[in-house]
């Protein structure tokens, strides 16, 4: 993580398991994502071993979830903040629609159905 501020979070939008972004997303604040690696490559690797697009477009919604600092076109990044806390109004919808896809509608109830999971998935 490169900042965390109780109002902002800025950070890669990693696309594993242990993604800051995701785990972010449990305290609904607007987000700015680096981009540090982007999507583009995601997009490539993820076609080259066989996703169907609709997964890759499912897998990239975390993108969505906030301000992207590298296709903002700003280079301050005191402005990526205050546009991000201006516009999260832009977000508010996409980061809820990623957190129930990707954590079910009660966040408490997520490590649940992960394990209910786990156990579907061994029994097959």
């Amino acid at each position: 993580m490169l900042l965390s501020a109780p109002h902002v979070r800025v950070g890669p939008a990693n696309r594993d398991a242990t993604s800051p972004n995701e785990e972010f997303l449990f305290y609904d604040r607007p987000q700015i994502i680096t981009e540090s690696y982007p999507r583009e490559k995601w997009i490539d690797q993820w076609i080259g071993e066989g996703l169907q697009q609709d997964d890759v477009e499912d897998l990239l919604g975390l993108y969505s979830c906030g301000l992207s600092f590298r296709r903002s076109g700003l280079d301050n990044w005191g402005e990526a903040v205050e546009q991000c806390l201006a516009n999260d109004h832009d977000y508010v919808d996409v980061r809820r629609r990623y957190f129930a896809n990707a954590f079910g509608s009660e966040p408490g109830s997520a490590v649940e159905r992960v394990a209910l999971k786990l156990a579907e998935l061994i029994q097959t």
